[in-house]
């Protein structure tokens, strides 16, 4: 009598169905990934521009009038990257009564 061993191992329809299964979880899970990632994105532009704002507003106390340059309100270049590099934060137009901010992706 001979006993025969059963090799182990996964068929081609369990292997499919893995795919599958994968396939639809990342179909849902990415564009939520994606906006996850743009909202934190969004707010590191937002924070940056309210930095500036604070700066502007410093600036403004001491000289009387808004500027348009980055390094003269503390930062460390002129168009200011933020920290990710996902944006870049110009002030667009500065005078003595008002000034204009952009954050461009």
């Amino acid at each position: 009598m001979q006993i025969r061993k059963h090799k182990r191992g996964i068929t081609l329809i369990e292997l499919i169905i893995v795919v599958v299964i994968l396939s639809i979880l990342v179909a849902v899970g990415y564009p939520q990934y994606q906006e996850f990632t743009n909202r934190a994105k969004r707010n590191e532009a937002r924070a940056a521009l309210l930095m500036l704002a604070t700066n502007q507003e410093r600036f403004y106390l001491n000289n009387n009038t808004f500027t348009q340059d980055m390094t003269a309100l503390g930062f460390s270049a002129d168009p200011f990257t933020t920290d990710t590099g996902s944006y870049v934060i110009v002030v667009t137009s500065a005078d003595a009564t008002n000034y204009s901010a952009t954050a461009t992706y």
